[in-house]
C-alpha cells in the first residue's frame, strides 16, 4: 500500500485517472534535472500513480468510452516520462563510464590514459 494514496481516495475512475496523470506530470518535471534526490522523489510519485491505476483497473468495465480520452492523455504522459527516464539513465550511465575510465587510468579504447602532470590543475564549475 502506498502511503501517498490514502485508503479513502475516491474510486471514481475519472478522478483517479486525472490524479494519476497529475502525479506523472509532476514526476516528469523531476526528470528534467535528474539528480539523485529528484530520482528518489520521482520513484515515490511513480509508485503513487501506479497505485491509483491499480485501483482504477478494478473499477473499469470493457467499452467504457467516457474514460478513453483520460486514458489516452495518461498514456501520452507516461510515454514522455518513459523517454525522459531513459535519457536520465543514459546520462548517468555515461558519467559513470567516464568516471570509471578516469579512475581506472584507462581510456574508452582500453589504453593507458594520459595523466596530467603534477603541476596541472583542472577546475570544473557548474
Amino acid at each position: 500500500m502506498n502511503p501517498l494514496v490514502p485508503e479513502t481516495t475516491t474510486t471514481d475512475p475519472a478522478t483517479s485517472l486525472a490524479t494519476a496523470r497529475s502525479m506523472l506530470e509532476s514526476a516528469e518535471q523531476l526528470l528534467i534535472q535528474p539528480t539523485a534526490r529528484a530520482l528518489q522523489e520521482f520513484e515515490q510519485r511513480l509508485a503513487t500513480a501506479a497505485e491509483l491505476l491499480r485501483r482504477v483497473q478494478s473499477c473499469l468495465t470493457p467499452g467504457d468510452s467516457a474514460l478513453l480520452d483520460s486514458a489516452l492523455q495518461l498514456r501520452q504522459t507516461a510515454s514522455r516520462v518513459a523517454l525522459l527516464l531513459e535519457r536520465a539513465g543514459e546520462f548517468h550511465a555515461g558519467w559513470l563510464a567516464r568516471l570509471t575510465e578516469l579512475l581506472g587510468d584507462y581510456s574508452a579504447l582500453g589504453r593507458q590514459a594520459q595523466r596530467l602532470s603534477g603541476g596541472a590543475r583542472v577546475s570544473v564549475e557548474g
